[in-house]
């Protein structure tokens, strides 16, 4: 998992990102701060339908 900065990461960051296999995911449009979206994400992630 790859939290992004504010300002969104950039061109390259996310084609490399991309290329070593991750999938990119927003969480909407709301700034969130990055210890909130930290944990946003891993609750999003523990409840996704067909989690094992």
């Amino acid at each position: 998992m790859v939290i992004g900065p504010e300002g969104d990461l950039s061109p390259r960051e996310a084609k490399r990102l991309t290329e070593a296999g991750f999938i990119a995911v927003s969480l909407g449009e709301a700034r969130l701060r990055t210890e909130t979206a930290a944990l946003v994400a891993c609750t999003w992630m523990a409840l996704a339908p067909g989690r094992r």
